[in-house]
């Protein structure tokens, strides 16, 4: 079911698929679309597009709890990094980006799955197959970053009053 709702040049549409809401937004004045435009890791963006191509690319598939599972491992990637930018400490940041890590091994581990059992076509399993390992090399960075000190602070979301 998709349903749009429009407020002040807001245009904020949304799919409701078993609690999960996904945001398309469009404004560069409203909170809402400044709130999900503060999240500037390039890292986060990559994670959510291949959450979103995950969502798309078994949606027609009916082994409903492997796609369940496929859809989870998806989204706590980026859900996992967006709260570690939220924590208190550069400890807790590591910490929620190796859990991210360890979700996109799982989605990896999964589409390769699929692959197996013909879920998804060749050129799509090569495509989310890239993007995951790209993602996953990402984070690897900016772990070994936070390690060795070389990233100064921790990300931050903006504040979207101060716009």
């Amino acid at each position: 079911m998709t349903s749009a709702i429009s407020r002040k040049n807001v245009s904020v549409g949304y799919i409701d698929i078993k609690s999960l809401i996904i945001f398309n937004y469009k404004s560069t004045r409203s909170v809402v679309s400044d709130l999900v435009k503060g999240i500037e890791l390039d890292v986060w963006k990559s994670a959510k597009v291949l959450a979103v191509e995950v969502y798309r690319s078994l949606k027609h598939c009916r082994d409903f709890s492997f796609r369940d599972q496929i859809h989870r491992a998806a989204v706590s990637i980026p859900c996992n990094i967006a709260e570690g930018v939220e924590r208190n400490s550069q400890a807790e940041f590591k910490n929620f980006l190796g859990v991210a890590k360890g979700s996109a091994g799982e989605l990896r581990t999964q589409i390769i799955m699929a692959k197996d059992l013909d879920y998804l076509e060749k050129e799509t399993f090569e495509k989310l197959m890239e993007t995951s390992i790209r993602v996953s090399q990402m984070l690897g960075g900016l772990i070994r970053s936070i390690e060795t000190g070389s990233l100064p602070g921790r990300p931050k979301i903006p504040n979207p009053r101060s716009s």
